[in-house]
């Protein structure tokens, strides 16, 4: 047998943690609308297993500043962290194939984004109202983005694996994407620095934010 997370209490404060296993089953998903509106949440750490999180299931969670996804997530419904205007920053799994309609629309404090290269589709309104959100970085496999999937961001760089983004259909509403300076040949996960405390990457200048003398474990970490 297989395990679902199917509702979390209102009640609940703090760092949630999604297990493994529960009762000696595997954790393979959380329901949609799980957490929906779970505002005493301030964290997640997803637990390696689970495959998928539902549609709306962290939405309206307004005081989540993390979500750590774990390696074995494939799937990530419609507006999944919708309105998780506190969250900065979120790593989308190298296996997700689909960003449906809404799944980070009003995640107001995201600044950069990277859309691994596995991904091939990112759904309407995927990003819509990310006000702070600057810079992405851009897997080759995208083919579409849908109609206003990048609406009302403040995109100023794309870091795209590719070669050119006319390879991808880009619908209506994007102009914040199309308009903003893209890097072609970016080397995706595999970025490369100099020293600890470099901001920019050798070979295609993305940049991560840094501040002083800062440590990381491997050279394409983002974070001290």
């Amino acid at each position: 047998g297989e395990a679902t997370i199917v509702n979390v209490m209102y009640t609940f404060r703090g760092e949630l943690i999604i297990p493994s296993t529960i009762g000696g089953y595997p954790v393979v998903a959380l329901g949609d609308r799980a957490c929906n509106a779970c505002t005493g949440i301030t964290g997640v750490t997803i637990q390696n297993g689970v495959k998928s999180i539902g549609t709306y299931a962290f939405s309206d969670c307004t005081n989540i500043e993390y979500i750590n996804i774990p390696k074995s997530v494939d799937s990530l419904g419609a507006y999944a962290f919708y309105n998780c205007r506190t969250l900065k920053s979120i790593t989308i799994p190298n296996g997700v194939e689909n960003i449906g309609n809404g799944t980070f629309e009003s995640c107001k404090q995201i600044k950069k984004i990277t859309i691994p290269n596995s991904v091939t589709s990112i759904g309407a309104y995927a990003f819509k109202n990310c006000y702070n959100l600057s810079n992405i970085l851009l897997g080759a496999g995208v083919t579409t983005i849908a109609g206003y999937a990048f609406y009302d961001t403040n995109i100023t760089g794309v870091w795209y694996t590719g070669n050119n983004k006319e390879d991808i259909i880009i619908k209506s509403g994007n102009d914040e994407l199309i308009n903003a300076n893209w890097h072609y040949g970016a080397c995706s996960f595999n970025h490369k620095f100099s020293a600890d405390c470099d901001k920019t990457c050798n070979e295609c200048e993305w940049e991560r934010e840094v501040e002083g003398e800062h440590s990381y474990s491997a050279d394409c970490d983002s974070d001290c």
